[in-house]
């Protein structure tokens, strides 16, 4: 009986993983035959995608309730890395809100997911594969900014960062 035990969470485990893991995937388009390369973490959290000379990457950040605002172009996300530098990004399109929620048997969460894209530079993909992001700076949908920290249990998000630009960067 402990066997079976044993193996039905080992087997909870291995699937609760892959449902986060992260893939690194090289191909090429099919219409346009371009060579492309995505990096894909917890359905599109954190995603990479180099096609046609462009590296393209999407953060997705979660806010608390219903929101209506769209985020525009040209917002400003900033990174600072382990190695002291900082990076200044800022999104290609406009983020439009996306609300959802979850519920359990006591309770119903009501938030607003953000997709907010940027375009980076083979430099600025280098500067995220050789050392982890240590603060992210973006924005607050009321005005002003907010300060996320990975560490802890988010730590594995700058562990996701380094190692979609690794992926994208191995393969340009």
């Amino acid at each position: 009986m402990k066997k079976i035990t044993i193996f039905l969470a080992a087997l909870l485990l291995m699937g609760f993983s892959n449902a986060f893991s992260q893939k690194c995937k090289v191909g090429t388009d099919p219409i346009t035959n371009e060579h492309s390369v995505s990096f894909d973490y917890a359905n599109r959290t954190v995603f990479y995608e180099y096609k046609g000379a462009l590296v393209n990457l999407e953060l997705k950040f979660d806010y608390n309730g219903v929101l209506k605002v769209i985020v525009p172009q040209g917002t400003e996300i900033i990174f600072k890395l382990e190695n002291g530098e900082i990076m200044k990004l800022v999104t290609a399109s406009d983020a439009p809100p996306k609300t959802d929620a979850s519920s359990s048997m006591y309770s119903t969460t009501i938030y607003t997911n953000y997709y907010y894209p940027i375009q980076l530079s083979k430099d600025q993909v280098k500067q995220l594969a050789t050392s982890k992001v240590v603060l992210i700076r973006y924005p607050d949908t009321q005005g002003g900014t907010r300060d996320f920290e990975p560490k802890g249990l988010t730590k594995k998000l700058a562990d996701v960062l380094q190692k979609g630009a690794l992926c994208i960067q191995e393969n340009f």
